[in-house]
């Protein structure tokens, strides 16, 4: 997981973002240092998620990205409860983005692509172009690596020492043009020591608005739509590639659901599907479990908080999941009959990331809170 040496290096100031009194510094990539997104860590008092041995060197690693101050910005979460833990700001990103994807490897958090315009308004002025490493033991060493093409609505997935883009959405049009928008197929791995990419299959059909798991060494693709398309098309089916076979191709698996804009990610050898926005705009809540070794689906316990723009992880406790209020659920197993409320984070959000930094710790990053520009969280 090195980061190349000749990497473009965006080192920040930890004051200026404690105080916001100062705007971000940016590197040419990021013309607006208004806009910021937040990495947040959830910060565990429950045995389950992290335990006292640990809470010191957590403390002692934020310190040292904050040049010795701790933030105490916890008072200002107006979604704290009582007895849970509640996030706290560990560092920030060179841009606000939604829609983005990100995965961690090696210590560091990448980001691909995203969204920073306006919100559907969308043209290839406000699609991001960056793939960006943050190094999680000091989030103010951030690096630009090669750019990728404006994206957002991407998927980036750490498989096999490889980091994998999987589909997203591409606007054609220039912001004083009418939209024209399209989801792409395009699968692509990416070395991250040396950032040599190459081309894997592409999706059999063109895919955004979706999610995308490593599990077992295969990468399975589930929910989304090709943009513009009608109910009919929407999640039929999910893809699954192996890419260590002789002749790596996607095979379909049939889904009892339809939606985009849903979470997904492994729990114990298993796939977990949450939420998303339905064909008919509603938004769900259903949880669905999928077993590869028999390739069979079931329905687990609805999401208990609004299913729409979810994000989840695999941590040591459970898949966890949050979304526009801040609360971080967790589902302990598999075969759970509930979510549990384990903790909040700072601003809740949707279309943002959920990854789990360690064992015991959750990052959360980008963002908004609501449909306007101004809403993305820093």
């Amino acid at each position: 997981g090195r980061v190349p040496s000749d990497a473009r290096t965006h080192s920040c100031r930890s004051s200026a973002y404690l105080n916001r009194s100062t705007p971000l510094p940016a590197p040419s990539h990021y013309p607006d240092p208004t806009m910021a997104s937040t990495l947040l860590l959830l910060a565990a008092s429950l045995p389950i998620l992290q335990g006292p041995s640990s809470t010191e060197s957590q403390e002692t690693r934020v310190r040292r990205a904050h040049g010795g101050e701790f933030p105490t910005l916890a008072e200002e979460n107006e979604t704290e409860i009582a007895g849970l833990p509640t996030s706290r700001t560990i560092g920030f990103m060179p841009r606000g983005l939604t829609s983005f994807g990100a995965a961690v490897h090696g210590g560091w958090l990448y980001v691909a692509g995203g969204y920073f315009g306006k919100p559907h308004a969308y043209s290839t002025e406000g699609q991001s172009r960056a793939f960006t490493a943050i190094n999680l033991t000091d989030p103010r060493d951030v690096r630009l690596l090669s750019d990728i093409d404006p994206i957002q609505g991407i998927e980036l997935v750490p498989l096999e020492g490889e980091l994998v883009t999987v589909g997203g959405m591409r606007a054609l049009n220039t912001a004083d043009e009418d939209a024209e928008l399209e989801s792409c197929s395009c699968v692509r791995a990416c070395d991250p020591e040396t950032e040599e990419r190459r081309r894997l299959p592409s999706l059999p059909h063109p895919r955004s608005s979706h999610r995308a798991v490593a599990l077992g060494g295969r990468l399975y693709v589930v929910g989304g739509w090709p943009h513009g398309a009608d109910g009919r098309d929407w999640a039929e089916p999910m893809h699954v590639l192996d890419p260590s076979a002789p002749e790596p191709a996607w095979r379909s698996i049939e889904v009892p659901f339809r939606a985009r804009a849903l979470a997904a990610c492994s729990l114990g050898g298993r796939l977990v599907v949450t939420g998303g926005i339905t064909p008919k705009s509603g938004v769900s809540s259903e949880t669905w479990i999928f077993d590869p070794f028999v390739e069979t689906w079931t329905q687990g316990p609805d999401f208990p908080d609004w299913g729409f723009g979810l994000s989840s992880t695999e941590m040591e406790g459970g898949a966890f999941c949050a979304g526009s209020s801040g609360q971080v659920y967790a589902l302990p197993s598999a075969d759970a009959d509930e979510w549990q409320l384990r903790g909040t984070l700072r601003h809740g959000r949707i279309f943002h990331e959920l990854r789990a930094e360690g064992p015991d710790s959750l990052v959360a990053l980008g963002g908004i809170v609501g449909m306007g520009t101004a809403g993305r969280v820093r």
